[in-house]
């Protein structure tokens, strides 16, 4: 699992059949001083700015109950913001 924070939505008019129905999104994820960018399925809706943690591979797949779907990440929480 990552965390990472939604920098906004990715656009597709055509894609593959298993991925019909998905939102997908982008996440800006930190490691070290080094940042990247995954695209994930977003079934919990989450919002740009939305810290998400992201699960990948067969988990990933799992989560939305597709195990043989195209799908390489998904966004399976939405962290609460740090109340301190």
């Amino acid at each position: 699992m990552m965390l990472g924070t939604v920098a906004g939505t990715v656009a597709s008019t055509i894609r593959t059949p298993s991925l019909a129905g998905q939102t997908l999104v982008r996440v800006v994820v930190a490691a070290g001083h080094a940042e990247h960018t995954v695209v994930a399925c977003n079934p919990l809706s989450a919002g740009p700015g939305d810290r998400v943690v992201i699960a990948h591979g067969a988990a990933a797949r799992h989560a939305l109950k597709l195990p043989g779907a195209a799908i390489d990440a998904t966004v399976i929480a939405i962290v609460d913001p740090d109340k301190s």
